[in-house]
């Protein structure tokens, strides 16, 4: 795993910031499929010790980006298959666009001028040619922010929960560690998203979302 000091990265905890590194590795690609993840080892190379390392791999067992075998450890999981992956998509589709419609009218002045800074950070992003892992996660972090403010707007803890553990941006993501996938158009379905928030045209915006969400695929 590639080292870099946790410091760096802003989370509340250390168990955070390393939650925050290895799915990192894991979506750019650094850690391949099947990986085994070696609790020790990681601990060694980031100087803790190995009970924040054991609650990181804990949590991103939930995520699906991480397996366990008896006897055995954490590995990566395999690599999500075009089935996996379409699964994910209905999934993903269903806890957004159910929360977005519910709590439509609970958006504020607030959350519309968020999505608008998120998207164009983002708008900015997909014009600066970077390194791959960069694009991914800098990318991720935003995107994750932007959609974690549609599904928040239903105010249901429960929803932001199934949000958080599932860790759905992040696992969106993987399938293009080896091709990056299409920003600018991303980008601009966000702004569709957005603009008919701001016509609170609540039909439109679940449609905008739903299509955003469908628009990504990849072959096995």
């Amino acid at each position: 795993m590639p080292n870099q000091d946790l410091k760096q990265i802003k989370a509340p905890s250390l168990v955070d910031r390393l939650v925050i590194r290895i799915r990192e590795d894991i979506v750019s690609g650094d850690l391949a499929s099947d990986s085994h993840l070696k609790i020790k080892q990681i601990a060694d190379s980031h100087g803790i010790s190995m009970i924040p390392v054991r609650e990181a791999l804990a949590r991103l067992l939930a995520s699906g980006l991480v397996r366990v075998e008896a006897n055995r450890g954490y590995f990566v999981a395999s690599h999500p298959t075009a089935k996996d992956y379409a699964e994910l998509v209905k999934a993903r589709e269903l806890i957004e666009t159910s929360a977005l419609a519910a709590g439509f009218d609970n958006l504020t002045a607030t959350d519309i001028k968020s999505l608008g800074s998120l998207n164009n950070k983002m708008r900015k992003l997909a014009a600066a040619p970077r390194r791959k892992r960069n694009i991914l996660t800098e990318w991720g972090t935003l995107n994750t922010e932007f959609h974690r403010i549609l599904v928040g707007c239903f105010r249901n803890p429960y929803f932001d929960s199934i949000f958080a553990d599932l860790s759905l941006e992040s696992s969106m993501a993987r399938p293009f560690a080896d091709e990056l996938p299409p920003y600018y158009d991303l980008v601009e379905q966000h702004q569709a998203i957005i603009e008919a928030i701001k016509e609170s045209n609540s039909k439109q915006a679940v449609k905008e979302l739903s299509l955003h969400i469908n628009s990504l695929s990849f072959k096995s």
